[in-house]
């Protein structure tokens, strides 16, 4: 019975490993608040579309988890959740958000790939509090991250 048990924690620790943070603790400690609600939404196709076309970029999946947090039940901040393949294997980004639009940051939640593929908090810093009309110039500054 012991044995069964151990070879069962065994199997389950590297369903476990890749996750990094919870994402309620990064909208937690980003917005200052402890009243964090998430939901799933499934974009309809021209949601998706307008989506695609702002972002320019594909987002692979219609189904997307938001996250709410508010602070005396007024919305201080939203996130979202994003995976992404690295090279063969995923990674899940959080996006936090502030009301007005501004991208406060993004934190690697979960990476399956090996630790020196992973963005560097020095280059994640780069994406800290770009209002949402600067986007795109702003964007364009940061260098990309290559294996090569």
């Amino acid at each position: 019975m012991k044995k069964r048990y151990y070879t069962l924690l065994l199997m389950a620790l590297p369903l476990y490993s890749d996750m990094l943070i919870s994402p309620l603790e990064v909208m937690s400690s980003t917005f200052k608040t402890k009243t964090v609600a998430q939901d799933s939404v499934i974009l309809t196709p021209a949601e998706a579309k307008a989506v695609e076309t702002t972002a320019k970029a594909e987002i692979g999946s219609k189904i997307v988890k938001v996250f709410k947090a508010s602070n005396g039940g007024k919305i201080v901040g939203y996130g979202v959740l994003l995976n992404r393949k690295v090279r063969s294997k995923n990674s899940v980004i959080l996006y936090t958000i502030s009301p007005s639009a501004e991208l406060k940051g993004a934190e690697v939640v979960a990476f399956n790939e090996p630790p020196e593929y992973m963005a560097s908090a020095k280059w994640l810093s780069q994406l800290n509090n770009i209002p949402a009309a600067k986007i795109d110039e702003s964007t364009k500054k940061i260098p990309t991250i290559t294996g090569a």
